[in-house]
């Protein structure tokens, strides 16, 4: 009997540690997932508006998906739509902020390096492992709420 509690103690330990991944890189290997889940959400219902809705999907999938991967990170922890916690909300970035090309990548740079004197003295963690693809999603999703 006391094999079996350490043969089973042993195996609970092992399986609770089993990951080297930190949190962040967890939630971001799910991000395909979740691409995967607003891609299956968006469809095409009215025949005579489809050639509309196609040349629209690509930008709505990545407003979609940048929500999706605000809400699996920890932008929420300083960042709220409408009010100000740390750093700004994002309808007032959507507001300062153009909804251009060269907005969109300035605000993914900003995402991926952090910075600090824009929005005030506290600094934005940078977030490094994120890819500039979904960082520019992310910013496409803050400045749509314009």
């Amino acid at each position: 009997m006391k094999k079996i509690l350490s043969a089973l103690s042993i195996c609970i330990v092992l399986g609770s540690c089993n990951s080297n991944k930190s949190e962040y890189e967890n939630v971001y290997e799910n991000k395909n997932q979740a691409a995967a889940e607003v891609e299956a959400e968006v469809e095409v219902t009215d025949k005579d508006n489809a050639k509309v809705v196609d040349e629209a999907t690509p930008v709505v999938n990545a407003i979609a998906k940048g929500e999706k991967l605000i809400s699996l990170s920890d932008c929420m922890s300083c960042h709220n739509i409408e009010n100000k916690i740390i750093g700004p909300g994002y309808k007032e970035v959507a507001q300062k902020y153009e909804n251009t090309p060269e907005n969109i990548d300035y605000l993914a740079g900003k995402i991926i390096t952090g910075g600090k004197g824009v929005w005030g003295e506290v600094p934005m963690t940078p977030h490094p492992d994120l890819s500039r693809e979904d960082a520019k999603q992310m910013a496409q999703y803050i400045l749509s709420l314009r």
